[in-house]
C-alpha cells in the first residue's frame, strides 16, 4: 500500500516533455534570459497564485532503474486553492488521493483511507511540495529548497533542492517548468528513479468547484 501511495504522491509532482497546447500565451507573463531571480520569481508566482481551481489531465511517465520502459499511467487532477489537491489515476488503474494541509485521503474500490502526516513522512513531505508548486507559494518553497531558475524557450524553469533531511531522503531534485501555469514537473529521486508529470487541456473557468467536484475533496 505505501508504495503505491508514494506513486499516487509523485504523480502529483512531475510533467512530461509535451507542453500544454490550451495555455493562453498572450495573457501569460513573459520571461526573458536577461530578468534576474528574483524577477523570474515574480513572474512565476504571478503565473501561477491566484488561480483559485485549476483543472487538468495528466500523463505520467515513472521511470525506473531496474526497467527498460517507464510506467506509463493518465488521469486528472483538480487543484483548489481553499480545499487542496484532488488526484485521479484512471489507467491503468483506479486509486484516488486528496490532499489537504494536513492530512492525504487515498480511495481505491469503494474504500476510503486516511493517511496521517505524521505516520507518513514521505505523504507529508511531496503532500506539501505539490500543494506549494500548484499554489504558487514561493514562500513555503524556499522554506522547503534551494531554489534556482532558468529560461527555456520562453519559459521559466524552477530548479528545487531540498534543505531539509526528511525530503533529501526520497528527493533528489525537482524541475518545474511553466508558462501561465506548470507545465511539467519532473522529479529525481533519492534511489535514481524518476517521475515526469505533464498537464494537459488545463482549464481555470469556472473558478469555483461545482458540488460534485466539492464532494470529490469530501472527508
Amino acid at each position: 500500500m505505501m508504495r503505491r501511495v508514494r506513486t499516487g504522491a509523485l504523480y502529483l509532482l512531475s510533467i512530461m516533455a509535451v507542453l500544454i497546447g490550451t495555455s493562453d500565451r498572450s495573457s501569460a507573463a513573459s520571461v526573458s534570459a536577461s530578468m534576474s531571480e528574483k524577477e523570474i520569481l515574480e513572474v512565476i508566482s504571478e503565473s501561477i497564485a491566484g488561480k483559485a481551481v485549476v483543472r487538468a489531465k495528466i500523463n505520467q511517465e515513472k521511470r525506473l532503474q531496474v526497467l527498460t520502459r517507464p510506467l506509463v499511467s493518465n488521469g486528472r487532477m483538480i487543484y483548489a486553492a481553499d480545499e487542496g489537491a484532488y488526484w485521479e489515476v484512471i489507467e491503468p488503474y483506479a486509486i484516488a488521493f486528496v490532499l489537504k494541509s494536513d492530512h492525504v485521503l487515498e480511495r481505491t474500490e469503494g474504500q476510503t483511507r486516511r493517511l496521517s502526516m505524521q505516520d507518513n513522512p514521505v505523504v507529508a513531505g511531496f503532500s506539501r511540495v505539490l500543494l506549494a508548486v500548484l499554489g504558487g507559494d514561493i514562500s513555503s518553497l524556499k522554506t522547503l529548497f534551494n531554489l534556482e531558475t532558468d529560461v527555456v524557450d520562453d519559459r521559466w524553469v524552477l530548479n528545487l533542492k531540498p534543505r531539509k533531511s526528511d525530503l533529501k531522503d526520497f528527493i533528489k531534485g525537482v524541475s518545474v517548468l511553466g508558462d501561465e501555469s506548470v507545465e511539467r514537473v519532473t522529479i529525481q529521486e533519492s534511489s535514481g528513479d524518476e517521475t515526469i508529470l505533464s498537464f494537459s487541456e488545463i482549464s481555470y473557468e469556472p473558478n469555483y468547484l461545482s458540488s460534485d467536484e466539492r464532494s470529490l475533496f469530501a472527508q
